[in-house]
């Protein structure tokens, strides 16, 4: 049971140099069993999981089936069940995501390739389509950010690791490299499914935050009849959502109450919790 052993070390911080870190948040979040036996089954299952969504997801085929309705097959139908239809909701959908994710972590290179950036838009689009009881929400962006940065680079790490093993042509590199591929499969840090195992894991996360980005309210009834003060705050509207709410918390309670200062000057240059808060949550 590896659950027993890495709670301790992620609860005090420990994780943090960690080549194995990605692992270990995937088992603390369930996405991998407790023994590590399992892991190549689960794992590939994942995996295969993902490529299924993606195919789902993906309306070039169905947009070239000819044995559909002409009058539900083409660019001007706007029925429900039109690929037509679907892929352009999509086309809004990656637009809408992107904007997001051009803007995530500016001061880390990591996140600013084009590469990566198409990376996050897929796995952000896939879980929205999957889940359209949440769909995308402004700040998943920072959420899945750190789960792909980590996963990638635990599979560099890897990957380093082997290849120096393999250069070395020293007595000692040979006996290293045998134990460490017999205690570590090579599929568990491949490099082709850092996508596939970044969304089960930002998947598994959701379960537990997804809530957040849930309003209980209409976007269309938000302020209506509403009986705030002129000239009021737009988060001082309550738009339901458990994310905005704890964000809100975090500026007018507990900032306010620790850094006066610092509350008062965002107040002034009216920087509202949402665009900077998600991040410490």
């Amino acid at each position: 049971d590896c659950t027993s052993a890495i709670l301790p070390l992620a609860l005090h911080g420990n994780l943090q140099n960690n080549p194995f870190r990605s692992v270990c948040w995937r088992v603390l979040l369930n996405v991998l069993p407790s023994s590590s036996v399992d892991w190549v089954t689960a794992l590939q299952s994942s995996r295969s999981n993902y490529q299924f969504l993606q195919h789902k997801f993906h309306t070039d085929q169905m947009r070239k089936d000819l044995s559909l309705d002409p009058a539900i097959n083409n660019p001007l139908s706007q029925e429900h069940d039109s690929p037509w239809n679907q892929h352009f909701q999509d086309g809004e959908m990656r637009k809408m995501i992107k904007q997001d994710v051009v803007r995530t972590f500016p001061e880390v290179d990591f996140f600013q390739t084009q590469l990566v950036r198409e990376t996050l838009v897929n796995i952000l689009f896939v879980y929205a389509r999957c889940h359209p009881e949440i769909g995308y929400r402004q700040g998943m962006h920072e959420l899945l950010a750190p789960l792909y940065f980590v996963v990638k680079s635990d599979c560099d790490t890897y990957d380093d690791i082997m290849e120096g093993l393999e250069d070395n042509l020293g007595d000692e590199a040979q006996p290293v490299k045998e134990e460490l591929t017999r205690t570590v499969h090579g599929d568990i840090f491949s490099a082709k499914f850092c996508e596939a195992d970044t969304f089960s894991l930002f998947e598994a996360l959701m379960e537990a935050v997804g809530p957040w980005f849930i309003s209980n309210k209409s976007v269309h009834t938000i302020g209506v009849g509403y009986k705030g003060q002129p000239w009021s705050r737009p988060q001082d509207q309550t738009t339901g959502n458990k994310l905005v709410d704890n964000l809100n918390y975090i500026q007018d309670e507990l900032l306010r109450r620790h850094d006066p200062d610092l509350f008062s000057r965002l107040e002034k240059l009216e920087i509202f919790p949402q665009i900077y808060g998600i991040r410490w949550l």
